[in-house]
């Protein structure tokens, strides 16, 4: 566990879920119905994960990035994880996108 002024890791692991290679293959802009699915599914495990650490459905968030603005499916794989997962995603623009990454890699660089 690690602990700073703003939070406190209980879980860490990665999950790989290749999102934007599956768009950048895809001859319709469309992620394909696989990664739409293996999505879901590491989704899925994220909240059970976080159910069994005590957090509430109704207070899980995520962000989604490029992959989601792009793709001609992305506003509706938000929609469906929302209805069918719990978890609420907010697709951020390209300026918050940019801030998150610049905060993090900060956040690595300092340790």
């Amino acid at each position: 566990r690690q602990r700073n002024s703003h939070h406190r890791t209980l879980y860490n692991k990665q999950f790989e879920v290749l999102f934007s290679h599956d768009l950048g293959s895809s001859p319709d802009g469309k992620l394909s119905k696989k990664m739409i699915e293996y999505g879901k599914e590491i989704l899925t495990k994220l909240r059970d994960i976080a159910k069994s650490h005590g957090c509430l459905e109704s207070n899980m968030r995520g962000i989604a990035t490029a992959v989601f603005r792009k793709a001609k499916n992305g506003e509706a794989f938000l929609e469906m994880i929302k209805k069918e997962v719990g978890i609420r995603l907010r697709c951020i623009d390209q300026d918050l996108e940019g801030k998150i990454g610049f905060m993090t890699g900060l956040s690595f660089a300092k340790k």
